[in-house]
């Protein structure tokens, strides 16, 4: 069983400048909550009962919201002060995750917690989903049912195609595999480099249809609220927003911090003009 998950969370976002300036990106707003907090209680959905936050840029911020406990699970803080990588981020936690399997997944995206609960479920595993511009992601190449290669970020791709989402559940032994990998050119230990590894002992390829969404420009904001809203009232995100309340027969009370669907749909329109138009 997994207890255990290491969030990355310390990077200096760009990409969702003006937004992240000053706010760590993992903080911004979906549906009035911060996408750490609805990650939170994905994992903790999923059966995590310990979180380790792997903290940079303005962490006080981080530790000011969540301190050392959130909704039941425990919090941890593990310091990432230069962007050396994904895997140097991970090894960062090292003494919280003890010698026991782990996940890590990304502060950034929004993972439903149907999806992180199927990549909970198998060590180790991959959670992949499909995208529609998969050059700007790992692309997956996936054989019955296993993860066999990672390219990332290819200049030529299909139009449509299977894509790491960064979720990953990793057996104890990757810590090891990581202190093993040189660093690159630039200085990075990067998590996919123990990719060897995992082949040799069978990487489960857990497919999501709809339950990521990565966060990359401000746009995505949106976009991630409105998945959010979609599903609003059913099953699949219970435990991160309330339920609707009924007021009247033809009426529904919107909570105070949901953005009307008209004006969301407003806003979704420019956000996609101005995704066009770059």
């Amino acid at each position: 069983m997994v207890r255990k998950a290491v969030v990355l969370a310390a990077g200096l976002s760009t990409r969702t400048y003006p937004l992240t300036v000053r706010k760590p990106k993992p903080l911004l707003k979906l549906a009035n909550e911060p996408n750490l907090s609805h990650l939170i209680r994905g994992l903790k959905n999923a059966g995590i009962e310990h979180v380790i936050l792997v903290v940079g840029f303005e962490r006080q911020q981080i530790e000011r919201w969540f301190a050392n406990s959130f909704e039941g699970v425990r919090i941890d803080y593990a310091l990432q002060e230069q962007a050396l990588g994904t895997g140097h981020a991970v090894l960062r936690a090292e003494a919280f995750v003890k010698g026991e399997p782990f996940m890590v997944i990304n502060g950034d995206d929004l993972l439903l917690p149907d999806a992180l609960g199927e990549g909970a479920k198998t060590v180790p595993s991959l959670i992949v989903a499909w995208h529609h511009q998969p050059q700007r992601f790992g692309v997956v190449d996936v054989a019955n049912g296993y993860v066999h290669r990672i390219r990332e970020k290819p200049k030529e791709a299909p139009p449509k195609a299977l894509v790491s989402t960064g979720a990953w559940t990793l057996p104890a032994e990757a810590m090891d595999w990581l202190k093993e990998v040189p660093p690159a050119e630039d200085g990075e230990i990067r998590l996919p480099d123990i990719m060897p590894n995992l082949v040799q002992v069978g990487l489960k390829a857990v497919v999501t249809e709809d339950g990521w969404m990565p966060v990359t420009y401000p746009w995505d904001v949106l976009l991630a609220t409105q998945h959010l809203l979609k599903l609003w009232g059913t099953n699949r995100v219970g435990n991160l927003l309330p339920p609707p309340q009924v007021l009247e027969k033809s009426a529904l009370r919107l909570p105070a911090y949901t953005v009307s669907v008209c004006m969301l749909r407003l806003l979704l329109l420019r956000a996609r003009s101005i995704r066009l138009s770059s």
